[in-house]
């Protein structure tokens, strides 16, 4: 599986603290080897992100995905 970033979200993503930023590494490399992991709490989304995923990252922050 390859993943690809918004640069807003590089960006936003820049703007964390070292200890979110590395639970997303984790979380997207447990993400990359199994999507359905039940940790990762992957869910399909509705309304305007329709055709869009979303995991967990931590307690207060998601990840949203689309599969191409």
């Amino acid at each position: 599986m390859k993943v690809l970033y918004d640069r807003e979200f590089i960006s936003q993503l820049k703007k964390l603290d070292v200890r979110i930023r590395k639970c997303f590494r984790e979380k997207i490399a447990v993400f990359q080897n199994n999507p359905n992991d039940p940790t990762l709490n992957n869910h399909p989304l509705k309304r305007e992100y329709q055709g869009s995923g979303s995991i967990d990252i931590t307690a207060d922050y998601r990840a949203i995905f689309k599969e191409l």
